[in-house]
């Protein structure tokens, strides 16, 4: 394990290198340096490089440093491995940039006609012919160029990103767009030639210190100058590229018998160059190749045809456009972990139609990592929380639980500039601060239930205990004098309050205040109603105050305090519709307005205009019952005491059942007759009430005639 860390590290610091655009003068002199003076050396170069070169080499570098530590601490001695920088590896940096732009202008001016065969991503081999001597002399190294007769130059050719783009155009893709593609694939295989080199070079060097430091033995001396001795005869070992048969047209075979048009190519070619060349088919395998789901038919038979169309039921279009934002699927990891998402869902309840609605989040929960999301699992039904599993799966399907997923289970590949053990340590971070969290909520708020309080607030979980929880419970309990008993009921009613400034609540409550609610009245408000604490002062409630002015409230104190929720409705949306109304309906809307004002909270259409409509159709006057008494009784209770039905309020669901279809419902009837005024139907009503009775009579005299005849 620490020998493949050390090669990593070497091989960061190399790849960071050769982003490196510029290097000293003493960083290109001969090898005649210690490798304490190699260090600084390298010090100096990478400081001066990209973002990305600078965090890759100061990685390394302390690294090595503490590997040097625990190295002092061992009582056992061992050898000491090459360095991590030398002037041999800088030299060799120097001349691979050069290769580099050397295969780019040959690329270019590669004939599109001498295409054959292709390579795998992993396969991609370096040119044949083997790197100049390291002699020390730097006009010879700079000089280094990439062959003309480069045995790499024809499979290579048809990745070049203007015969990409021509392939992509001639399929309807936009020039732009294709061209961008073609610049990713090609800047891939050049990426992936160059680090095959820097291993070959890197397991060189490593040999070549080694074999000089056991003929070495003596002196100090001869360990700081045991680099010198063999550098000059390290050079990059000949390592022929592997010629397959298959190559970019293949693959875009394959794209295209899957139903896959030019821009989803393009798309998923942009995302996921590696995909370019990837083996196409099973067929193009050796006997001996153990190909293990590895091929692109395979992955889309998986991942296309299998997960999305026929376990999720989506439709081959919709399948596509999934695939174009999370071309990661088609990798043959992908498509398995792909599988492993959707079978865990489902074992938390989450049924294959609900994953296929949420299109739009469907990429990015199947590109999230199995066993980070299984670890997010096993901590919600933790012990500490106790979240039952059927609520796990909808919590993870929400949108406020993104920036949650996004820390504890990222999308493959959206971490950038992170190592492997630094991305575990950042995770790790984040558990010890959620496990705080949830400690402090459970002891110091008093919550029981906090399945139900992360359900509703997902993020209450990165909220930091002493700096943001705390805070707000104390402003609670001393500030709005809520008991410690009932902050728990609050927190679970509303835990979206956790997450609000304290100072801001000051303020609301100050507001609040100035419209004359007694002192006392504010703790019981809101409690009840907590969601007044996070409304905007100067977006919501001063509008809403203003138009209760302007419609003759004199008391807004009073108002409020019988109908809190008022100061979060919307002027134009809920109160002028409903006020417009109310003064159709009311002989003097504005002092009945004041003793009822809990009129603005019940829905306009289902409830005020169908309850109002409904006296009309029975042919009571609308402006001669208080508003209080249409609105405050069930429906049931309204249609026996205000309509005067008898039956039970079943004529008045119909009616509503009309009404809601918009169905034409008379508004007024005509004036009843004399016969009929005793009952208050209409004659239309009685009789087709008479006709009903008389079925049912007929209907029990025929069943009694049965009984009779089965009996004899």
């Amino acid at each position: 394990m620490t020998t493949l860390r050390s090669r990593r590290r070497r091989m960061n610091v190399v790849l960071a290198l050769l982003l490196t655009s510029t290097y000293t003068s003493s960083a290109l002199s001969p090898s005649s340096e210690s490798p304490k003076r190699s260090r600084r050396i390298s010090e100096s170069s990478t400081s001066i490089s990209q973002p990305t070169s600078s965090r890759l080499s100061s990685t390394a570098a302390a690294a090595q440093d503490g590997e040097g530590q625990a190295g002092r601490q061992s009582s056992r001695y061992v050898a000491p491995s090459a360095p991590l920088v030398d002037s041999a590896l800088l030299r060799f940096v120097s001349a691979e940039k050069k290769k580099r732009e050397a295969i780019s202008t040959s690329l270019e001016k590669a004939s599109l006609s001498s295409i054959y065969g292709g390579a795998d991503e992993d396969d991609l081999g370096p040119p044949a012919t083997a790197m100049p001597e390291e002699t020390g002399d730097e006009n010879a190294v700079a000089s280094a160029e990439l062959p003309s007769n480069s045995v790499e130059e024809p499979w290579m050719a048809q990745y070049n990103r203007n015969r990409i783009a021509r392939v992509l155009e001639s399929l309807g893709v936009e020039k732009e767009l294709s061209m961008q593609a073609g610049d990713k694939v090609q800047e891939y295989i050049l990426i992936r030639m160059t680090r095959r080199r820097v291993r070959a070079f890197l397991k060189e060097r490593a040999s070549r210190w080694s074999a000089s430091y056991n003929n070495n033995e003596n002196t100090e001396n001869n360990n700081n100058n045991a680099s010198t001795t063999a550098w000059n005869e390290v050079r990059i070992p000949s390592i022929e590229p592997v010629r397959l048969n298959y190559g970019f047209d293949d693959v875009l075979e394959v794209f295209q018998e899957y139903g896959f048009t030019g821009n989803d190519v393009c798309s998923i070619l942009t995302h996921s160059p590696s995909l370019a060349l990837m083996m196409p088919r099973p067929s193009f395998a050796d006997e001996s190749e153990a190909l293990e789901g590895g091929t692109l038919c395979q992955s889309l038979d998986r991942a296309f045809r299998g997960t999305l169309m026929k376990t999720l039921g989506l439709r081959k279009y919709d399948a596509r456009k999934v695939l174009r934002d999370c071309p990661g699927l088609l990798t043959a990891k992908g498509s398995k972990q792909a599988e492993q998402i959707v079978s865990m869902m489902a074992a938390l309840g989450v049924s294959n139609s609900a994953i296929a609605r949420d299109k739009a989040g469907l990429p990015s929960l199947l590109s999230r990592s199995p066993s980070d999301m299984f670890r997010l699992i096993s901590f919600l039904s933790s012990g500490q929380i106790r979240m039952k599993p059927n609520a796990i799966g909808p919590l993870l399907r929400k949108r406020s639980s993104l920036e949650l997923l996004d820390l504890v289970a990222p999308v493959t590949g959206s971490v950038q500039g992170k190592t492997r053990d630094e991305q575990r340590k950042m995770t790790d971070e984040v558990y010890r601060k959620m496990s705080e969290t949830v400690r402090l909520i459970k002891d110091e708020i008093g919550t029981r239930d906090m399945g139900k309080v992360i359900s509703a607030f997902p993020p209450v979980l990165l909220l930091d205990a002493e700096e943001q929880i705390l805070p707000v419970t104390d402003f609670l309990m001393d500030y709005l004098e809520i008991d410690r008993e009932e902050i728990a009921s609050v927190m679970q009613l509303y835990p979206v309050l956790l997450s609000k400034n304290v100072d801001e609540m000051r303020w609301t409550v100050a507001y609040v205040l100035s419209l004359g609610v007694d002192r006392d009245d504010i703790g019981s408000i809101f409690r009840a109603f907590p969601s007044l604490l996070t409304t905007d002062v100067e977006e919501s409630m001063e509008p809403v105050v203003d138009y209760l002015h302007s419609i003759g409230v004199t008391n807004i104190g009073a108002f409020v305090t019988k109908l809190p929720p008022v100061l979060t409705y919307s002027v134009e949306k809920d109160l002028k519709p409903k006020w417009n109304y109310f003064q159709r309906v009311s002989l003097k809307p504005s002092f009945e307005l004041e003793e009822f004002p809990a009129y603005f909270s019940y829905p306009l259409d289902r409830r005020i205009k169908t309850r109002y409509d409904y006296l009309a159709f029975k042919g009571i006057s609308k402006q001669l019952i208080p508003v209080a008494k249409v609105l405050r009784f069930g429906d049931v209770d309204f249609a026996n005491t205000v309509a005067r039905d008898d039956d039970g309020g079943e004529e008045f669901r119909e009616f509503c059942e009309r009404h809601w279809k918009g169905q034409a419902i008379p508004v007024r009837k005509q004036r009843p007759k004399p016969n009929a005024r005793r009952t208050g139907f209409s004659k239309e009503e009685l009789r087709r009430r008479k006709k009903k009775q008389l079925e049912k009579v007929q209907k029990q005299q025929q069943q009694q005639q049965e009984e009779s005849s089965s009996q004899q």
